[in-house]
């Protein structure tokens, strides 16, 4: 037997409904539903998941966790590849989706054939680590979940209201039945009334409601069960409609609460009105008012009061705690409003009496606490996620792992930052596990701290095999470790900046690796194989195991270490540099060779031998120099730098991981060991502003002229035309401007101010030419070789127009081939 780490219920797949088929959609006389089933309670199925080894020998129910039965197997584990040969990728065996007895495309209960087992039983070391390739399948039922059978309502199962034929909302309407209704009759368009035993229009009867009532003076018999005949006409009038008047009763004069009315024979008599009768014989004069309330018991509904509210009329009230029409009284439920005053969000309002409820706890929940409702049962099972998530439980009967601060995942799998996830791999890998103990040991020992708080980073990682092919060729596993700095610069070309997939990779014709060197993915698409290549580098490295994740990353395992030292390219001494870059802690920023060509011709001479170029290259140096030693893992992570020029560089990532300064200056190698400073190669200057012209190109002319300001009143603010002029304390008196005087328009004298304004005409130096004022060949200091003339200034050309005896672009030619020295006299060349 091994251990099981029980893991969060993912998701309720079934709900089933057990009812009693003897009362559901019959329709149940009055005073027979007492024998009813009122509740028809269901069965609730969840399934959870347990991580377990695809190896372990799993029988039945015995292996899931007491009171759930076993479903099937679940197989997860990522495609690998066999190391051995090009033949693509293989899966292990029953890894390729879900299989069944019912349906093999979905689940299976038998595990995979021994013969395709890939790990030991009981995990790589037989100490019973799951190996998150498969998940054991369980499931637990939890019955006796509330429901009302159909006709019933509410937390209780009240039944649905009845009409006086027993037939539930008379057979007009439909019951809100169910555990969360209110079992309100929802009546047909026609009818009203608390069981539809209305017509909603008063003057329409039958049983339709479609027949409208003809009896003109007197009271209609309407509704469903009326006939629509007259019930009573009104005094004076009498017939089936109540339309004919009696004339005979002219000259008949009735006591107090009587009425005329003709007999058969066509005579006159006084009968009693209606709601009055005799209490002596046949006496008219005796007419006393009948009170309906004591005649009958029956006239109002259960739970109403007959209320007399004149002769022969009356009304039917509902009893406190009762609410209807009379007719039919329902007990007042609190619950029908606000909840009754329950959290409806975890309690049930039950209403164990007439307007009387409480507060019960919904299933799922405990500890009902008035004011804030009920709290979540805690489902949550110890070991039910991975080590490295917490369970929650977030609904009734439900929970959810999350993975914790640093890790990734579902919660029932969790990866760790690179290193911790290849210590995993390396123990539970189908294919590599026990390979990969060399590389971890590697990276612990050279490279902790970037791979675990830095990233994201892709990462190629060599397996044990790729590091013992590397010491029999030319960089052995001891070597590695104590040669820190050229294995740090080894393994930086196995990094690749960002979470990629190889999928991911294809999309790019290459790309660039942490050190900054060029890479790319070889694929060969019908067999499914990957190779990683370093430019230059004649080895490739076959992918093995693809798409591993990790928190900070990527992990691709590979085949074959690639060891191609970087080139360290660049010199100081082009520029003098070495005494800038002599302080300690510092980050230098140096250009390759190379670099420097795009700079104007006669830059690096003028640097270097001028006075004034000299306290430039200063400036240019110092904007080269960073305080602080900046390694690339901290450098991709900035938004800018600050250089000792006190200029600020961003720093960006390309799509394929190229990190450029300011978005134009490639850094080309990374962290160049020094014992004082950390090192960069860049392809070009990192040039500030105030020296974007470096050379003395510009000999721009100031020119001084007198502008006078607007024509204005000599007592208001005089000012020059232009926030610039400077005003010379000078007023020009005597000219006109125009305004009104005395109610007309006319001219008025007035004064201006007198001031100076300054304006720059471009002017190239001595040496220049054209708009951008470039140097002239052969240099702004010599041009043309000093032998000849060049066509500067900002409109010449900067042709060289060589003296006598001289030629060539620079004037750096003989005239005469034959001549040669320093002013081409000198004797002809010995052929």
């Amino acid at each position: 037997m091994f251990t099981l780490s029980r893991c969060v219920v993912l998701s309720v797949y079934l709900l089933l409904m057990h009812r009693d088929s003897s009362s559901v959609g019959q329709q149940v006389p009055q005073g027979q539903g007492e024998g009813q089933k009122r509740f028809c309670n269901y069965t609730r199925t969840l399934e959870f998941y347990l991580p377990i080894s695809c190896n372990a020998d799993v029988t039945g129910d015995e292996m899931c966790p007491p009171g759930e039965r076993f479903v099937g197997i679940q197989h997860l584990f990522p495609d690998t590849v066999n190391d051995t040969d090009d033949s693509g990728l293989t899966t292990p065996s029953g890894s390729s989706g879900w299989t069944t007895s019912a349906d093999s495309s979905n689940w299976t209960t038998a595990l995979p054939d021994s013969s395709a087992r890939t790990t030991p039983p009981n995990g790589p070391e037989g100490n019973n680590t799951f190996d998150r390739n498969c998940q054991l399948v369980c499931a637990k039922d939890f019955s006796n979940m509330p429901a009302c059978c159909p006709g019933f309502f509410g937390p209780e199962c009240r039944e649905c209201p009845r009409g006086k034929d027993g037939i539930t909302c008379s057979g007009r309407g439909h019951c809100r039945d169910g555990f969360y209704n209110d079992g309100r009759c929802q009546c047909q368009d026609q009818y009203a009334g608390l069981v539809c035993e209305l017509c909603r229009n008063s003057t329409m009867y039958g049983p339709a409601c479609t027949e409208e009532c003809e009896c003109v003076n007197g009271v209609c018999d309407n509704g469903p069960a009326g006939n629509g005949t007259c019930r009573q006409c009104y005094p004076g009038y009498q017939g089936p409609l109540c339309t004919q008047e009696i004339i005979t009763c002219a000259n008949l004069t009735c006591s107090n609460n009587s009425q005329c009315q003709e007999t058969d024979d066509g005579q006159a008599e006084c009968v009693c009105q209606p709601g009055f009768q005799h209490t002596t014989g046949n006496d008219t004069s005796d007419c006393q008012p009948i009170n309906k309330c004591s005649q009958s018991t029956s006239l109002c509904g259960e739970n109403a009061e007959c209320i007399p509210t004149g002769p022969g009329t009356y009304e039917c009230q509902c009893q406190p705690n009762y609410h209807g029409d009379g007719y039919m009284c329902l007990p007042i439920n609190p619950c029908e409003t606000d909840n009754g005053g329950c959290d409806k969000m975890t309690t049930v309002c039950m209403n164990p009496a007439p307007n009387v409820s409480q507060c019960d706890c919904m299933a799922g929940y405990e500890a009902y606490v008035a004011g804030s409702g009920c709290s979540l049962i805690d489902v949550c099972v110890h070991d039910s996620c991975h080590p490295k998530a917490t369970c929650t439980t977030v609904a009734p009967y439900e929970s959810r792992c999350t993975c914790n601060s640093g890790y990734i995942g579902d919660g029932v799998n969790c990866h760790g930052n690179i290193i911790e996830e290849l210590g995993a791999l390396n123990k539970i890998h189908p294919t590599q596990q026990g390979q990969l103990s060399m590389a971890v040991d590697l990276l612990k020992n050279i490279y902790l701290k970037p791979l675990q708080d830095h990233g994201p980073f892709t990462i190629f990682v060599p397996n044990n095999r790729a590091f013992r092919k590397a010491s029999r060729r030319d960089f052995s596993y001891t070597d590695m470790l104590r040669e820190v700095d050229r294995s740090q610069q080894v393994l930086r070309q196995h990094i690749l900046i960002g979470n990629l997939t190889l999928e991911d990779l294809q999309a790019f014709s290459h790309f660039y690796t942490l050190q900054g060197s060029i890479a790319d993915l070889q694929v060969r698409v019908a067999k499914d194989v990957f190779k990683f290549k370093l430019r230059g580098y004649a080895s490739k490295a076959k992918v093995i195991a693809r798409d591993l994740p990790a928190a900070n990353g990527m992990i691709h395992i590979v085949n074959e270490l690639l060891i191609n030292d970087p080139e360290i390219i660049g010199d100081a001494s082009s520029l003098g540099m070495e005494s800038h870059f002599e302080r300690d802690n510092i980050t230098v920023f140096a250009p390759e060779n190379g670099g420097l060509d795009g700079l104007p011709e006669g830059t690096l001479d003028y640097l270097t031998t001028d006075e004034d170029g000299k306290i430039k290259l200063r400036t240019l140096l110092n904007n080269h120099i960073f305080p602080g030693k900046i390694v690339v893992t901290d450098l991709i992570n900035l938004k800018r730098i600050h250089s000792l020029a006190n200029y600020a560089f961003s720093v960006s990532i390309t799509d394929m991981g190229r990190i450029q300064l300011n978005g134009q200056v490639n850094v080309s190698q990374v962290n160049i060991p020094c014992s004082n400073a950390v090192y960069y190669h860049i392809d070009g200057p990192l040039i500030p502003p105030e020296l974007a012209d470096i050379l003395p190109s510009r000999c721009d002319v100031q020119q001084n002229r007198t502008v006078k300001g607007r024509c204005q009143s000599c007592t208001e603010d005089l000012k020059c035309p232009l926030d610039t002029d400077i005003f010379t304390n000078e007023v020009s008196e005597g000219c006109h401007f125009w305004g009104h005087l005395q109610g007309r328009f006319t001219q008025i004298q007035g004064c201006q101010t007198i001031c100076q304004r300054t304006h720059s005409i471009p002017r190239c130096c001595p040496g220049f030419y054209g708009q951008d004022c470039k140097p002239c060949p052969g240099g702004h200091k010599n041009p043309c070789g000093g032998h000849g003339e060049c066509n500067d200034e900002m409109y010449g050309s900067g042709f060289c127009v060589c003296d006598r005896n001289f030629r060539g672009t620079q004037c750096e030619l003989c005239l005469d081939r034959n001549k040669f020295g320093p002013n081409c006299t000198d004797g002809e060349y010995l052929l």
